[in-house]
């Protein structure tokens, strides 16, 4: 949580555009089948685009930092994503989408 912030910190302060983080939230008290497949979908993104860095949460462990991103994205199911400062409300197609839309494709 603490890397997140500053990344966030850094690019409102100083503009930088350098690392392009993606929030990952999913549930640690139960499986749920889309978050892994959405995992595998971020682990590509990740090894494809250098740039890109993702900070899972695991959201329904009432920590309060945490809960604090769940309600100022209004996470509502999972696997929730946010990526350029705005939550994803429809579940991302694939790799080829999300990269896309992070400016990596």
């Amino acid at each position: 949580m603490e890397l997140y912030l500053l990344v966030t910190k850094a690019q409102k302060q100083c503009g930088s555009g350098e690392i392009k983080p993606v929030v990952y939230f999913y549930p640690d008290k139960y499986y749920c089948p889309e978050c892994a497949t959405q995992a595998a979908i971020l682990d590509s993104v990740v090894n494809a685009c250098p740039q890109v860095r993702v900070f899972a949460f695991p959201a329904d462990l009432r920590v309060p930092v945490i809960d604090l991103l769940v309600k100022k994205y209004a996470i509502e199911k999972y696997p929730g994503l946010v990526f350029n400062g705005k939550s994803a409300q429809t579940p991302i197609s694939g790799e080829q989408d999300l990269k896309q839309q992070l400016g990596c494709a």
